[in-house]
């Protein structure tokens, strides 16, 4: 905890024998880091409020990595970040106490970067999008690869700059509201497939809130 707190770090590099990452470097000017795969846990105010920092990259590993999410005090590991190119090349999964849905970033969020141009490239390790990961980003692009076989809910929601996208013949199931409010995604490809594709619903009050949403 707060080993590098409002520290004028610029670049660090982590060694692969590296855990778990507490709330190291909250505030701090950090512009860019490389997360080894050997990294488990990433607490929730891990990188809170590391305003300059505009790349992260999720070295390969085939287990999962954990993002501690504190809803109520909307605290995600990379809130208020400056993220603008994200390469993630594992399963992120974001674990909370709380409804993770409170969370109106997302596990990836800056308030600014709604408008900005946020650069996602996912490997092939990955085999699941889960819950609220990229909510609120500024994606204009993102190829998903064929190793994903689940986006979770919220996964991609408010992406306003997200026109199009395609989905795999290898996803199998999509949650609720995982598009929720997209405003500018105007086509989704299913590519071809022999096993059918679950598309989860739920009902909100009088109406169904589906995988893919838009208000207009």
């Amino acid at each position: 905890d707060d080993a590098f707190y409002r520290n004028d770090v610029s670049h660090i590099s982590l060694p692969k024998s590296l855990v778990t990452i507490e709330d190291a470097f909250y505030g701090s000017t950090l512009k860019s880091i490389s997360i080894p795969g050997n990294v488990k846990t990433i607490d929730a105010a891990a990188f809170h409020g590391c305003s300059y920092l505009e790349s992260i990259v999720f070295e390969p590993s085939e287990e999962p990595l954990e993002f501690y999410v504190d809803s109520g005090h909307e605290l995600s590991p990379f809130y208020n970040s400056n993220l603008r190119y994200i390469k993630i090349d594992r399963d992120v999964v974001m674990t909370s106490e709380d409804d993770i849905t409170l969370l109106n970033g997302g596990g990836l969020f800056h308030q600014r970067l709604k408008t900005e141009k946020t650069i996602v490239i996912l490997g092939d390790n990955v085999t699941k999008i889960s819950k609220g990961m990229f909510r609120n980003l500024g994606i204009s692009d993102i190829t998903i690869p064929n190793s994903v076989k689940s986006i979770g809910t919220l996964a991609f929601a408010e992406c306003d700059n997200l026109t199009d996208i395609t989905i795999p013949s290898s996803v199998e199931s999509i949650s609720p509201n995982a598009f929720y409010n997209c405003t500018s995604l105007s086509k989704v490809d299913f590519q071809a497939s022999d096993k059918p594709l679950e598309i989860g619903y739920q009902v909100a009050g009088d109406r169904i809130e589906e995988a893919i949403y838009a208000p207009n």
